[in-house]
């Protein structure tokens, strides 16, 4: 089972590829105006 406790390295890691997912999707939607 896999604890709920994240490292601090892997929480940054994690938000920053959620961030930069976030940033493409929004890229492609301007893209389309």
């Amino acid at each position: 089972m896999k604890s709920h406790f994240e490292k601090p390295s892997e929480r940054k890691k994690r938000e920053k590829d959620e961030n930069t997912r976030r940033v493409k999707k929004f890229k492609k939607l301007k893209a389309r105006y």
